[in-house]
């Protein structure tokens, strides 16, 4: 694809993403609770899709459909499992964070968990592992984000551009008005994802498969139903992340955001 016309999306959707920030910024009040959480008043539908786009970030739009593409079956059941897992986590656990939130304050989970125990130091401790892991998982989504650009603009823009700009956007976001202009704009990105994944499968589909996805798939490509994994590979994979809503620190703030 030419590099002009990734430089052309990346600033209609910079300058649509700018809009709603400002908007955000117009509402933004003071205090930690207002800047961090969007005063607890984010809506279900935004609060679904701020989730949404946090969980379905680089590593998992890119590495996880890299390795059901290599690896066949055995992945897509691994994320099976993550989303069964989820989904039941989601249904405990939300509603305890977001009235415990409610009634003490809690900006995050480490603050949770440090009431819970009656110490301190776990809140601490647990609030610096926070820190620690997500740096390696911060630079796999810049990765992500220069990897993508560089393979859509056939190397016309750099890796290491795409890896700066995207979140360059993304702080300016988040600096100027907090999780209120992250929510907004995650709806956005979260919509953009919704209709480029539902065109491009049905794309797929009509043009890699006139005569049926699975049909095609089982007489051309029978190797990817086969499950290659090891238990102990797939097991390995999927305990870790049965457990994704609750141990990565964005994912789980955010359960304090909701309005109702």
């Amino acid at each position: 694809m030419n590099p002009v016309w990734i430089y052309l999306a990346i600033v209609i959707w910079f300058a649509l993403g700018s809009i709603i920030s400002w908007q955000a910024r117009k509402r933004l009040g003071k205090g930690i609770a207002e800047y961090f959480l969007a005063n607890r008043q984010i809506g279900s539908v935004i609060g679904a899709f701020t989730l949404s786009a946090t969980v379905y970030s680089a590593f998992m739009m890119i590495g996880l459909v890299g390795l059901v593409y290599s690896t066949g079956i055995g992945a897509f059941g691994f994320e099976i499992v993550f989303l069964a897992a989820s989904l039941v986590l989601m249904a405990l656990f939300i509603p305890r964070f977001w009235i415990a939130g409610k009634k003490y304050g809690y900006v995050t989970p480490a603050e949770l968990l440090g009431d819970r125990y009656e110490n301190r130091a776990i809140a601490v401790i647990v609030a610096i592992i926070f820190i620690i892991t997500l740096i390696p998982y911060t630079a796999v989504q810049l990765m992500g984000a220069g990897f993508l650009t560089e393979t859509l603009s056939g190397g016309g823009i750099p890796y290491w551009l795409g890896s700066l700009i995207l979140p360059i956007i993304a702080f300016v976001y988040a600096w100027w008005a907090g999780m209120r202009s992250v929510a907004w704009t995650d709806a956005l990105q979260g919509i953009i994802m919704l209709i480029g994944s539902l065109a491009l499968l049905g794309f797929i589909w009509v043009a890699f498969f006139p005569e049926g996805m699975f049909s095609t798939i089982t007489t051309s490509f029978p190797e990817k139903l086969e499950f290659t994994w090891g238990f102990n590979m797939w097991l390995g994979l999927c305990l870790p992340w049965i457990f994704f809503m609750l141990l990565i620190p964005q994912v789980s703030q955010r359960f304090f955001i909701m309005k109702d």
